[in-house]
């Protein structure tokens, strides 16, 4: 089983944090993989490219399926239709293309470098879906553009480079109103996390989604399904 999964559900992962696959150097970094992945709660295959080589948003991580999952499984049928969301840190684009599958209007976003990833992956699975737009977005900059406040906002592995803390705290309460639900997907590597989730607090309350509603394989103790809810506009 590829970089150290705890369960296997027929995709490949490059490594199993950010900063482990840069230190692995040019060669995980050169790797292209694509895989088939099944969601039998949408009844749709999704053909998914990693391509690491301008950066660890090209690689899937194990947070972006507890999100997934948590979004095709949990909700009642056709919640998100026609409702605007946006996506941060897209990456490769596995769950803003759920969404989108669910009838979601989507704009999923990441930095420059990053979208010829996610528009490939965008254009083999939602070749006729116009509720689907790829963008760029810095965190912490204007946001006028994509013309908040939106519905649902969604982030899976967007927390773990200090410097970006207070952009993305920023890019949050920018994109979001106190009726946006905000869920991000989130695996937990360092005591430093603990300084967003502080200054979080002051503009958005937490909570952690039970593990109960996840299945045997998805119980990795470490990988955590917030939803946050804003305080105040």
């Amino acid at each position: 089983m590829a970089g150290g999964l705890e369960f296997d559900i027929g995709w490949e992962v490059l490594a199993t944090d950010p900063v482990s696959l840069e230190a692995q150097g040019e060669s995980a970094k050169e790797r292209v993989v694509s895989n088939v992945i099944e969601f039998p709660a949408i009844s749709k295959s999704i053909t998914l490219l990693q391509d690491a080589r301008n950066g660890c948003g090209g690689h899937l991580w194990n947070a972006a399926l507890y999100l997934t999952h948590y979004l095709t499984n949990e909700f009642p049928a056709g919640y998100f239709k026609g409702k605007r969301c946006i996506e941060l840190g897209s990456g490769t684009g596995i769950v803003g293309i759920c969404l989108a599958l669910l009838g979601a209007e989507v704009i999923m976003t990441d930095l420059g470098i990053m979208l010829d990833v996610l528009k490939t992956n965008v254009q083999t699975n939602l070749p006729s879906y116009p509720n689907a737009q790829v963008k760029e977005l810095c965190w912490g900059e204007d946001h006028k553009a994509f013309d908040p406040p939106f519905e649902v906002v969604i982030a899976s592995e967007v927390i773990y480079l200090e410097e970006c803390f207070q952009p993305l705290l920023i890019t949050l309460r920018q994109l979001a109103n106190k009726e946006t639900l905000i869920l991000i997907a989130h695996q937990h590597r360092r005591k430093a996390e603990k300084v967003f989730f502080n200054n979080l607090k002051k503009f958005f309350s937490v909570e952690t989604i039970p593990r109960t509603l996840f299945p045997p394989q998805y119980q990795n103790k470490k990988i955590s399904v917030f939803k946050f809810k804003k305080l105040a506009d």
